[in-house]
């Protein structure tokens, strides 16, 4: 709308109070990686988000992330889920039952989740600017 002259486009000039700055690292995917970057989140008693968006393997990385992880609380959601069920998928991670939740872009909606400060993209290079952003 910004674009098209209806609204003009609002911009924060300053950060919040206490803010600290966003760390991005574009790496190679790996286990080892993953489990550490999660494990360093939970033991400051975070959450995680991970973006992993194929919902046709999603339940699979889920499982393997659940045998990597033993200890961590790990739930899942995507679109093609039923509603009550995607619902409380994304409640249980508010609530804190889950540790990390693996979803698809989705998430870009709107889940606000202050204790979640880790965002992990699995193949970062198929997602378009706007939904890496």
């Amino acid at each position: 709308m910004a674009l098209s002259g209806i609204r003009d486009i609002s911009v924060i000039e300053t950060a919040p109070k206490n803010r600290v700055s966003v760390k991005t690292f574009v790496v190679e995917q790996s286990d080892a990686l993953i489990v550490d970057a999660v494990k360093r989140e939970l033991a400051r008693k975070g959450q995680v988000f991970i973006v992993f968006n194929r919902v046709e393997f999603i339940e699979k990385f889920t499982s393997h992330l659940r045998e990597l992880l033993p200890d961590a609380k790990i739930g899942m959601a995507h679109g093609q889920m039923p509603k009550n069920i995607l619902e409380d998928s994304i409640y249980k991670l508010y609530s804190g039952e889950y540790d990390v939740l693996v979803a698809t872009t989705l998430i870009e909606n709107g889940v606000d989740i202050p204790s979640a400060n880790t965002l992990i993209v699995i193949d970062a290079d198929k997602l378009g600017l706007s939904q890496l952003y």
